[in-house]
């Protein structure tokens, strides 16, 4: 599969595709859903892409992870949810934080991110082991951007947005410290930090 985004993938490319991201059980419910496949060369990686139906949005995912040869295990669905449900809040710190773009580590200008000073898996743990609710167990699945409650779960989504809201604090990060971060444990060993390296839409570097 070697090439750049734009040349065309067959079926057989697709197909291999979804074979790969069935060993990831966070790709489980949509391997099945994925129509295009493309190979994408930037800024010196390589990137494999992927759309899912109904989603018009290509997704960055990993083939790395799938070739370990057993399932990867990936977070569970309801921490996608959860930050899903408080997106919101960190797009309204943005917005209300313009003038303040710069980088708390290196000062960088560009290519900034909103990051959890405490990291959001330490904050959603929090909340899950104190919160009287019966948690989750089955969630709407939306192709690329991840799992959502369901209607039935709105009083949990509502207590967790509230807990958030005040537990929550932010600061600027570029890309590249947001990533070292991570990389340092810096993040709590946060499950999904893989999405807090791009915040809108998943990009796991191959």
């Amino acid at each position: 599969m070697g090439g750049r985004g734009s040349h065309p993938r067959t079926e057989d490319d697709v197909e291999w595709v979804r074979q790969l991201l069935q060993q990831q059980d966070g790709w489980a419910q949509r391997a099945s859903r994925v129509s295009h496949v493309r190979a994408v060369k930037k800024r010196g990686g390589v990137y494999l892409q992927v759309k899912v139906e109904p989603c018009l949005r290509w997704c960055t995912v990993s083939w790395k992870a799938s070739c370990g040869g057993a399932a990867k295990r990936t977070p569970p669905p309801i921490f996608s949810a959860l930050r899903n449900s408080v997106r919101w809040q960190v797009s309204r710190w943005k917005t209300s934080h313009v003038a303040e773009r710069c980088c708390a580590r290196c000062q960088a200008t560009t290519r900034l991110q909103a990051d959890h000073v405490t990291a959001f898996i330490q904050i959603a743990r929090a909340f899950m082991t104190g919160c009287q609710l019966t948690a989750p167990t089955a969630f709407d699945c939306r192709a690329c951007k991840g799992f959502f409650f369901q209607k039935a779960d709105v009083a949990y989504a509502r207590a967790f947005r509230a807990y958030h809201q005040s537990h929550a604090r932010f600061q600027w990060l570029c890309k590249k410290c947001n990533c070292s971060k991570g990389a340092k444990g810096g993040g709590g060993n946060d499950p999904d930090a893989s999405e807090r390296s791009h915040d809108d839409i998943m990009m796991i570097c191959l």
